[in-house]
């Protein structure tokens, strides 16, 4: 139904979250505007991003994100495939703090 999702840690079977889309988070707290979208979310952070559509992306000044393919190197396409698709939405894009996998994403005024 698009509403709802269960995410299982990438680093681990045991951990099951559900969840809820973004575009339910935003109608239901009434989100128009983010001014920082911050994402730590341990390899969840993949299926966030591509599942969102260029409308919702539009909501976002900047998104500051934690890639985890320095802990998961299978996840290094996932990574450049998510630095794409921000920048195929309008994003600036740059590694902040490469140790732990933070990029910012940043729009131009």
């Amino acid at each position: 139904d698009g509403q709802s999702a269960s995410i299982r840690n990438i680093g681990s079977e045991s951990n099951l979250y559900d969840t809820i889309s973004w575009k339910t988070l935003c109608s239901k707290f009434n989100i128009d505007k983010v001014s920082v979208l911050k994402m730590n979310i341990e390899g969840a952070e993949y299926p966030l991003l591509h599942s969102m559509t260029v409308d919702d992306f539009k909501k976002i000044d900047q998104i500051a994100v934690s890639f985890h393919d320095w802990w998961y190197s299978d996840q290094s396409a996932l990574k450049y495939a998510s630095i794409e698709l921000l920048k195929e939405v309008g994003f600036n894009v740059k590694s902040i703090y490469p140790q732990w996998g933070w990029y910012l994403a940043t729009k131009e005024n």
